[in-house]
């Protein structure tokens, strides 16, 4: 993922060791690559269905949380491309992916658990401590509070105390925003105009629930 300056938004938005199977009796066989993507598509229509019946807090928690256990890979090792924005189904069935696979699988998940796109930001930002770009998830709460959902964190803070994050841009379903200091937001246009939002609209309203 790159830092795109501010001229390249509308145009290029969109960011244009591993652990060894577990041993098993000698009489039982690994389980199919298929299997195990299927167990975790499996797992994440129950979660859904699960968190139904929970508060807010807990859906942003277990969300956020059973996401931020895949693992993560670039784009380049996960997708063989350069930049690539995999659906939730996607990422799952890999069970790998770049930090936007995240803040999207878990910005579609809390869309489907009800959460409404107002309180929802997909927020482009630096990460000062890897010194790369970054996504992240900013939710507000039923309280107005603001929390951030990263795959590289299972603490979920405000904004404004994460200070290894410095906000560039923010974006859900319909807008476009550029991101103050503080996090304070300026519009600068519709989500509509993000090549690889659309992109990735289109490709799963066939087969991922939208609201």
């Amino acid at each position: 993922m790159k830092i795109l300056p501010i001229a390249g938004l509308v145009a290029l938005f969109g960011f244009s060791g591993a652990a060894s199977a577990s041993s098993l009796p000698l009489n039982q066989s690994q389980p199919s690559r298929s299997s195990i993507e299927e167990q975790r598509i499996g797992a994440w229509d129950l979660l859904v269905k699960r968190l139904q019946s929970v508060s807010e807090s807990e859906r942003i928690e277990e969300v956020n949380n059973f996401f931020n256990s895949l693992t993560f890979r670039s784009d380049r090792a996960a997708w063989g491309k350069e930049d690539y924005w995999a659906s939730p189904s996607e990422f799952l069935n890999r069970g790998i992916g770049d930090c936007e696979d995240y803040a999207i699988a878990k910005y579609i998940t809390l869309r489907r658990l009800g959460v409404s796109d107002d309180r929802l930001r997909l927020a482009y930002v630096r990460s000062l401590t890897l010194r790369q770009a970054h996504m992240v998830l900013i939710v507000e709460k039923n309280n107005g509070e603001q929390i951030v959902l990263d795959n590289l964190t299972d603490n979920m803070k405000a904004p404004e105390t994460r200070k290894d994050l410095e906000p560039v841009y923010s974006f859900n379903g319909t807008g476009l925003w550029l991101l103050e200091r503080g996090y304070e937001e300026r519009r600068i246009g519709d989500a509509s105009r993000l090549t690889h939002w659309v992109a990735l609209q289109q490709k799963t309203r066939n087969n991922e629930i939208w609201p």
